[in-house]
């Protein structure tokens, strides 16, 4: 015969406080030795479901406890700790934002791109995950990616003289001083639809006079050349590195009238460099059209 433990104080209470109040800390009462052999007894203790990786099933570790010791020759074999889903939960998708990221715009020019609908779109990227299967570009219609013709540079060199016939009234001819197109880049125009080209003019003389009225091109000469002109376009923008270019180069004319008034008279340029300087002398040779040549 022996004791077992039939009731023990909670823990809310100190031991001295229990002593004091003449309580029982412990009471036991009578209990029969073991008499053959018991193995131990062991409870499997589970924990929380925990994440293991996104879009899989939770997991939980079982471990195994002894909770009551063998008696006599009793054995106790305690399993090794294992892991089990738990059933119908989930960690978020690996597609979630906050594992795959935001997408986010590839700005500028290089985010731009012609799909196939013919409608101009700006590319979106993620950081994506090995686990997403999911496309981590995408494609959304940006008004931005759209643009008119730009004129991006614009250079001009020496460019010697051109003439100009035109009639009002009479005949009136001039030789001007005139500055060459050295070099000049174009963008583009973007649009959703059919695509179209900068609207090049198909002119290809010497002896252009009001640039308004033409996009130009490598080799042209101009005697008189205003950027302003080309901002107030609306096929056209700008490009901000332009600079500020407005000449006007000198030239030498007649007016019509009386041959005692048509005289040669000449008026000397602005901002051309070289070519401010009025022509010696008015050279009919390069009148337009050809009939109206009169070369000695």
């Amino acid at each position: 015969m022996g004791k077992k433990i039939k009731f023990k104080a909670g823990k809310q209470h100190s031991y001295d406080y229990l002593t004091e109040q003449n309580c029982s800390i412990v009471e036991l009462e009578d209990a029969q030795a073991p008499r053959v052999k018991t193995d131990c007894i062991i409870t499997e203790l589970k924990s929380d479901c925990k994440n293991v990786g996104c879009g899989q099933l939770l997991q939980r570790t079982i471990t195994p406890t002894m909770t009551k010791p063998a008696w006599g020759d009793g054995v106790c074999n305690i399993p090794t700790a294992r892991t089990e889903d738990c059933r119908g939960e989930y960690a978020i998708g690996c597609c979630d934002k906050t594992i795959a990221g935001d997408f986010t715009a590839v700005t500028g020019d290089e985010g731009c791109f012609l799909k196939d609908d013919n409608v101009w779109k700006r590319k979106y990227t993620r950081t994506g995950h090995a686990g997403c299967y999911e496309e981590n570009v995408e494609f959304k219609p940006d008004s931005s990616c759209n643009r008119k013709c730009t004129l991006k540079s614009i250079e001009f060199e020496s460019g010697g003289t051109v003439g100009k016939y035109y009639s009002n009234r009479g005949v009136s001819q001039s030789t001007s001083q005139a500055r060459k197109v050295k070099s000049v880049e174009y963008i583009e125009p973007r649009v959703n639809g059919t695509q179209k080209t900068c609207p090049y003019n198909s002119r290809n003389g010497p002896d252009y006079y009001r640039s308004a009225v033409l996009l130009p091109q490598v080799g042209d000469r101009f005697n008189t050349f205003n950027i302003e002109t080309f901002k107030s376009r609306e096929d056209l923008t700008v490009h901000e590195d332009v600079g500020d270019i407005n000449f006007s180069c000198g030239r030498t004319y007649k007016h019509p009238g009386p041959e005692s008034k048509n005289v040669e008279k000449k008026d000397d340029g602005i901002n051309c460099g070289d070519q401010d300087t009025s022509p010696a002398r008015y050279d009919s040779c390069n009148a337009k059209p050809a009939s109206q040549k009169i070369c000695s």
